[in-house]
């Protein structure tokens, strides 16, 4: 008795104890879209239950309106995996609260205010230590949060000087937010304004997750791309960049330009550029040369458009245009980008501009060079951006920035890049400190895992192994208890470039093939039986593929699978 009496004590005073709330203490000064998410990660030290969350209203939610959140769990980080619904799981809400200040203002409702209900399959959300991605959707107001400091919007979360928020218990790490759910382009980096308030101790709650981590291989793309989910997370001005052309493989090697904006250079008169419009310009003369489809092409006639790139390769597709040509291109239309004839090859700093609203644009050929030029032109919300693309008679292309706007906020994402017809678009390349690399004659996805549902005890999930070689083969797909991360580099077996990410010793493979006896698609049945529950799987594929590498071995990424009961 005096055991059990002194064990209570300690369970009282640890839940006394705990630094609750985890208060971010910031004032919002930005603000969403009703119905739309906040994100970051939490990474959990000690077992902690969430009593309530206290969030930012934006200041577009009226005087009156109810409001409340979502709680949403998912894979360890929400980079990257804010556009698959299907890998999140609803664990609670908040109780309604009602905005006190009048529209136009935004307010943080204060510490307690939003007590959680949780789902009704659970008795509390309660976190086992782990890192957790955390997701907030706004019911019946708009969120209201903070834009990051001194960070740029790729950085990794918390990188931001106002974006960590940390006690004994718990460190939140942001953010990204959305004005969909789950769904559609990012605005990063945006962070959680509020607190979250909880209690030591509980019974975790054990929800079914999964997620990809390492790397397959082999990636090869002829195009590249860098996404900035923001022009203020741009590191563009007063830098350069050098496409060197090798005509004999049809490749391209980036190396850190070293050629100022020639602005000496410009002779002809501006182009009369609209906003969004293309201008033709006649090549013929001397025509451009470029790499695609592993082919030399020769351009007689080119589109220099009012966004920041020249299509070498037709016109700016109807898809494109408009004020939000970048998050058409790269997030509400990635179809598109290997679907033929929607994406001519083009290069450049894709952003809107608007050259009739000042500033000027140029098209010179020096004899040497073509010059495209884009000096002064203002970007939304005024500040100016000036740029030039220069293609030399071989077919090498410099792109070259003066000083580029970082104003215009999350809703004018830009890139920058080489794009191509049909061509794999691989993710985007941190090119300013990728360089050196090359692009590739031909197009190759490495080899993909993926499971289609969270493993949900008393359910299937399917492994589905993809972009292996298309010419009949076979592999394996290991299911196992043990993964490898980092993975270990398979260069010592004579396969360069590919990782280990499992540890083979611990778990079956299952012969997977593309000629039909056994297909692509390994099916784990989960047993409807708790003692499942928290057990964590690994999987990974392996191909055979003589032509790869000298041991005829391509791999993919690792699969974790979390069991849960729901």
């Amino acid at each position: 008795m005096r055991n059990l009496a002194l064990l209570a004590i300690v369970g009282l005073v640890s839940a006394t104890t705990a630094q609750s709330p985890l208060d971010m203490g910031l004032i919002v000064n930005n603000g969403g879209n009703p119905g739309g998410g906040l994100y970051f990660n939490l990474t959990v030290n000690s077992t902690v239950t969430i009593t309530d969350v206290n969030f930012g209203i934006g200041a577009n939610t009226a005087l009156g309106a109810s409001c409340s959140v979502n709680l949403w769990l998912g894979p360890s980080t929400y980079v990257g995996n804010v556009t698959d619904p299907s890998l999140w799981t609803l664990v609670g809400s908040t109780v309604p609260y009602t905005k006190t200040t009048a529209g136009g203002t935004a307010e943080i409702i204060p510490p307690g205010g939003a007590a959680v209900v949780p789902v009704g399959s659970i008795a509390a959300v309660t976190l086992a230590p782990g890192t957790y991605g955390f997701a907030l959707e706004s019911v019946g107001c708009n969120h209201g949060y903070v834009s990051g400091i001194g960070c740029l919007g790729t950085s990794p979360p918390g990188s931001c000087s106002n974006a960590t928020g940390i006690t004994t218990e718990l460190e939140l790490r942001g953010g990204f937010a959305q004005n969909a759910f789950l769904a559609g382009g990012v605005f990063s980096p945006r962070i959680y304004a509020g607190s979250i308030g909880y209690t030591a101790g509980g019974t975790p709650i054990t929800f079914a997750s999964r997620e990809n981590y390492g790397f397959g291989c082999y990636k090869e793309n002829q195009s590249w791309y860098e996404y900035y989910p923001n022009p203020g997370s741009n590191t563009l001005s007063n830098t350069s960049l050098l496409m060197t052309y090798n005509q004999a493989i049809n490749t391209y090697t980036m190396t850190t330009g070293t050629t100022p904006i020639d602005t000496a250079a410009l002779l002809a008169p501006p182009l009369l550029h609209g906003a969004d419009g293309d201008i033709f310009i006649d090549t013929t003369i001397s025509p451009i040369l470029y790499a695609s489809a592993g082919n030399l092409q020769v351009a007689t006639e080119v589109n220099m458009n009012a966004d920041g790139f020249v299509t070498l390769q037709g016109s700016t597709p109807a898809l494109w245009t408009g004020a939000n040509i970048v998050p058409d291109i790269f997030v509400n239309s990635v179809p598109a980008l290997t679907t033929p004839g929607q994406v001519p090859a083009s290069v450049g700093t894709f952003t809107f501009m608007d050259p009739s609203a000042g500033g000027s644009t140029h098209y010179d050929n020096t004899g040497t060079e073509h010059l495209f030029t884009w000096l002064d032109v203002p970007h939304t919300g005024g500040a100016t951006n000036s740029f030039q693309i220069a293609i030399d008679l071989v077919g090498n292309i410099e792109m070259r920035w003066g000083t580029m706007s970082i104003g215009g906020g999350g809703g004018n994402p830009e890139v920058v890049g080489y794009i191509l017809d049909n061509s794999v678009i691989g993710g985007s390349v941190p090119f300013q400190t990728a360089v050196p690399f090359d692009t590739e004659a031909v197009d190759s996805n490495p080899l993909h895992l993926e499971a289609d549902v969270n493993p949900v005890i008393g359910t299937t999930v399917n492994l589905t192994t993809s972009d292996q070689d298309p010419n009949p083969g076979l592999g394996i797909c290991f299911l196992t208890t043990a993964g490898l991360t980092p993975g270990f580099d398979l260069a010592i077996i004579g396969a360069p470039g590919c990782f280990a990410n499992v540890n083979i010793n611990t778990g079956p493979g299952f012969v997977i093939d593309s000629i039909g006896a056994n297909g692509l698609t390994v099916a784990v049945v989960l047993p409807n039986n708790v003692a499942l529950v928290g057990q964590s799987l690994f999987c990974q594929s392996a191909w055979l593929k003589p032509t790869a590498n000298a041991f005829g071995l391509i791999s993919s990424n690792g699969v974790r699978l979390t069991v849960g009961s729901f």
